[in-house]
């Protein structure tokens, strides 16, 4: 099992996630980093889906790309990753960086909400 399918199953992800946000890579690791992320990604992974969505979203890694980001969270989303459904709903719902789709963005608050996420439920109607 690779290191990010552990990332996303409980305690791990916030220490996991907590490193990465202060993790300066080196210009070698970056590509290493996103060839597991896209490696696991495509093998389902949620996780790896997600990190991929953030980076897009921030620019780390790659240049900033709000559409390629979106598509990365709403596929780990698909892969029951709760926290990408809401990123992606919050996305869509004020248009941040991507065509504003209310419709989309309803969808995606209840899968959150049907993952767990009460935060979301509100925002289904």
């Amino acid at each position: 099992m690779s290191l990010l399918a552990l990332v996303g199953m409980g305690g791990c992800d916030k220490r996991a996630r907590s490193h990465l946000d202060h993790w300066q890579p080196s210009p070698a690791s970056e590509v290493t980093t996103l060839g597991v992320y896209q490696r696991d990604c495509d093998a389902n992974v949620g996780a790896a889906c997600y990190e991929l969505g953030e980076a897009f979203a921030r620019g780390v890694w790659v240049a900033q790309n709000a559409p390629q980001a979106l598509v990365k969270f709403t596929r780990a989303c698909e892969l029951q990753y709760a926290g990408a459904c809401k990123t992606a709903a919050e996305m869509l719902s004020e248009g941040r960086g991507v065509p504003k789709d209310e419709a989309r963005a309803t969808a995606l608050f209840q899968m959150a909400c049907d993952a767990g996420d009460p935060s979301c439920c509100q925002r289904t109607d």
